[in-house]
């Protein structure tokens, strides 16, 4: 699903909504680690024209609703380049800041 959104991203807010797979808050009955589940929820936000976590946000606590807010700030960023090799790296704009990440 991953690489799929990935290749799709150019085609998100054009020819249809990018739909990558949910994301994921919660701890329990999960095996993704934090990394994995950051990293998901930020390629999600950053390729993605759905956004949509699995998780009952009102069973969360302070700092995963936090965890929350921020991914969901990511949805305003503007992508400058974006390539895939081993490892998805992003390069954005938001606020007017660069910033860089290396997902999965």
């Amino acid at each position: 699903a991953i690489t799929t959104s990935y290749y799709r991203r150019q085609l998100n807010n054009r020819a249809f909504l990018n739909d990558p797979d949910v994301f994921f808050l919660r701890d329990d009955n999960l095996n993704l680690t934090e990394v994995r589940k950051s990293s998901l929820a930020k390629f999600d936000a950053l390729f993605g024209g759905v956004f949509m976590t699995s998780d009952d946000l009102d069973k969360l606590d302070e700092e995963k609703i936090n965890k929350y807010k921020g991914y969901r700030k990511l949805l305003e960023s503007k992508i400058i380049s974006s390539k895939s090799n081993d490892k998805v790296i992003v390069d954005y704009e938001l606020e007017g800041k660069r910033n860089t990440e290396i997902l999965f």
